[in-house]
């Protein structure tokens, strides 16, 4: 807890959550955008409960993030 709960944090999932919206996605798909989007060769692991969960995985692979996108996620 000491490690995420700190207010810059929270400052980036409500940037997460107002560019999901933007982009008529679920957060959990930005989430996992962001992480494909990265430019460094990073590999995504997902948990799935769900066949819809898994479904709702898929989609985030065809979302694309622009450079200032994924710079203001970040906060920049």
């Amino acid at each position: 807890m000491d490690v995420y709960c700190f207010g810059e944090n929270w400052s980036r999932l409500e940037r997460a959550k107002e560019l999901a919206i933007q982009k008529g996605v679920s957060l959990p798909q930005i989430a996992l955008a962001y992480v494909l989007n990265q430019p460094q060769d990073i590999y995504a692991l997902i948990a799935c409960w769900t066949s819809e969960e898994v479904a709702d995985n898929i989609k985030a692979l065809g979302i694309e993030l622009s450079v200032d996108e994924l710079e203001w996620l970040e906060g920049g």
